[in-house]
């Protein structure tokens, strides 16, 4: 029953440190694309309007929305979960237990509620 719990912390551990990873490395790349509507000439002269696909990433639309700081927050959160997270398992402290718990689930919860708020943020053109 110990090797069970013991696996599943282990398991618990590394999945949550995966989607802080993963969560971390998106918030960099240009997973959003807003579209500007914006006017325009056609090669007959007449006026159009004319649709432009922007790459945005997180990060800018966190930018835009004045909050970013809540990112390098949640980074500061996840590098101190993966130092109690390797105190623990090298030097088996389990006084790290909880401090590791709390700060790997608060750091992963940041991390996604960021990716929502930059997902419903739009920009206007």
């Amino acid at each position: 029953m110990n090797n069970e719990n013991n696996l599943f912390k282990k398991i618990f551990d590394l999945s949550l440190t995966i989607i802080n990873v993963v969560i971390s490395i998106l918030m960099f790349l240009p997973i959003y694309n807003d579209t500007a509507v914006l006017p325009g000439v056609d090669s007959s002269g007449n006026h159009t309007t004319i649709r432009v696909k922007y790459p945005k990433t997180p990060y800018t639309r966190l930018v835009d929305l004045r909050i970013e700081w809540l990112l390098y927050l949640s980074f500061a959160l996840f590098a101190g979960a993966l130092v109690a997270l390797v105190i623990y398992y090298v030097k088996k402290r389990d006084n790290l237990l909880k401090v590791k718990n709390i700060t790997l689930i608060t750091s992963t919860a940041v991390f996604l509620v960021l990716i929502a708020l930059a997902a419903i943020q739009v920009s206007s053109y």
